[in-house]
Parts: structure tokens; C-alpha cells; sequence
């Protein structure tokens, strides 16, 4: 509706009543001729109630409810898709807070699985401390150290956990190793000649890095 003009709650006059301010409230037409003259052109307001009485001719009795009838499956269309929409929005807010949620858990409980093994782990370690602390047999102590070190070794990879594969003699990479020192060797510079502690990998990233020393260029 025109600013100013009052609803009277009658869809088809309130369009009629548009119809009527739009023709009263034009003042001046500009129309562009061969893009050289401009021909001005007054509307005479006197001529109102002329407008008026022609508008109601232009549309008849039929033309005007068909009218009616498609601006009001509009006005239904219209809130049909805006209820459509705020159903769509409060669905997907409703995703965005389960989504968030379920982030939530996943990193708190991550390591849950992993930590239920270690678990297992750590049982056989107090298991095989106590038995060696009453029967005082060191061989028996070392076997069973032996099989828990293997399940330790099992555990991790099942994790996808394995280590580098250090050897003495092997290249120094930097992307894997981290040297300690440098040390007096037959073997040519840059040479592992040293491993102190072993690195391991998560698949392809680096966990640890080796920490090794490396063989001195020859002067």
C-alpha cells in the first residue's frame, strides 16, 4: 500500500483505493523522444473523479475478482513460505547446538577406548611387580616384563602406532631426528651413529622424533 493511505480490511478496495492515489499523486511525467526532446506532461488533477470513473471501466466485475483471487493465493503464498522459512531456521539452529554438542563429546571422550587398554596394561605391570616381589625370581620377573612389553607393542599399533626404524648407519633426517651431538665415527658425515631414544609415528605424522647423535665430517 501507498504511505498514508489507511487499510480498510476489504482487499479489493484497497487496491481500487491504490489505484485511484497512485493517478491523483502523479505530478509530472518526463518522457524521452529520439533522446533529444523532452516533452513534459501535467496531469490535471481536476480531472479526479474522471480517473476515477474510468478506472472502473477499464477492469470489469470479472477481471477484478480474478484479481482479487490471485493477489489473495499470493498474500497465502507469501506466509505459507514464510512460516516454511522460520521452520527452516529453527531446524538448522537446532542442528548447529547438536552438532556443537556432539564436537563437545567426541574430544572430551576420544581416548576413552585408548585409555581402557592402557588400562589392561597396567594391571599386568602391578600383576608382575607383585609376583616378583614375593618369589624374588628374576627370570621369572624378566619374562614376564618381556610379555608385557610385546602387549604394549600390540596395543600401539592397533593405534596405528609404529616406530621409525632407526638403525646405526642410516641417514640423518632432519624431518625425523633430532641429533644430540656429534660424534667421532669411520662412518661418512651425517651417519646415525647413536640412537638414545627411539621415535615413533601416528601414520604419517611424526609423535616423537628420534633422538640420536650423527657421525663428524672427516678434516
Amino acid at each position: 500500500m501507498q504511505k498514508g493511505l489507511k487499510k480498510s480490511g476489504n482487499i479489493a478496495k484497497d487496491i481500487y483505493n491504490t489505484y485511484v492515489k497512485q493517478n491523483k499523486e502523479k505530478k509530472e511525467q518526463t518522457i524521452n523522444k529520439d533522446g533529444d526532446n523532452m516533452i513534459d506532461v501535467q496531469i490535471n488533477q481536476e480531472n479526479t473523479e474522471d480517473t476515477k470513473q474510468e478506472s472502473k471501466l477499464n477492469l470489469n466485475e470479472e477481471d477484478w475478482n480474478e484479481l482479487v483471487k490471485r493477489i489473495e493465493e499470493l498474500v497465502k503464498e507469501r506466509d505459507d513460505l514464510k512460516d516454511q522459512l522460520l521452520r527452516k531456521v529453527a531446524e538448522f539452529e537446532n542442528y548447529k547446538r547438536r552438532t556443537q554438542k556432539e564436537k563437545e563429546d567426541l574430544i572430551e571422550f576420544a581416548n576413552a577406548d585408548l585409555l581402557y587398554k592402557l588400562l589392561n596394561l597396567y594391571d599386568n605391570i602391578e600383576k608382575a611387580t607383585e609376583s616378583a616381589k614375593k618369589s624374588k625370581d628374576l627370570e621369572s620377573l624378566l619374562t614376564g616384563l618381556d610379555l608385557i612389553q610385546q602387549q604394549a607393542k600390540r596395543l600401539l599399533e592397533d593405534e596405528g602406532v609404529k616406530e621409525i626404524g632407526d638403525e646405526i648407519g642410516n641417514d640423518f633426517d632432519v624431518n625425523l631426528h633430532d641429533a644430540l651431538m656429534v660424534l667421532d665415527s669411520e662412518l661418512p658425515a651425517g651417519k646415525i651413529v647413536q640412537v638414545f631414544q627411539k621415535g615413533y609415528r601416528h601414520k604419517d605424522k611424526i609423535l616423537r622424533h628420534s633422538k640420536v647423535a650423527t657421525s663428524k665430517e672427516t678434516e
